[in-house]
């Protein structure tokens, strides 16, 4: 192949990806499912951590839950980002910045 095509074609995939990856960013997750269970621990876990406290046990919910009580985004880099935005946002950019890792290290078309 020649030099000129696998710039065209990687540009052509960069493209598409984007897109894709412009679609979560705009309307959020594609489920809802987890929302009451990873989203909802996600926001608990990060105000804990900006209040200073181990994110162990939340006495918000209830009479107290120890926490994770599912799968969250507490060891996350970002997960910052659901103490001071709301949590479809944080989402939205949790899923925007993987989409872009991701395409960022695709591998290059093979000759």
């Amino acid at each position: 192949m020649s030099r000129r095509r696998l710039i065209i074609e990687g540009l052509f995939s960069a493209v598409g990806g984007l897109f894709l990856v412009s679609v979560f960013a705009l309307s959020g997750p594609p489920t809802t499912e987890e929302v009451p269970t990873t989203v909802i621990g996600s926001v608990l876990s990060a105000q804990s951590l900006v209040d200073g406290v181990v994110p162990f046990w939340t006495s918000n919910l209830g009479f107290g839950v120890a926490l994770p009580f599912s799968e969250t985004f507490t060891y996350h880099p970002l997960v910052l980002l659901f103490a001071y935005l709301n949590p479809h946002a944080a989402t939205a950019i949790i899923l925007w910045v993987h989409g872009m890792l991701a395409i960022f290290f695709l591998p290059a078309p093979m000759p």
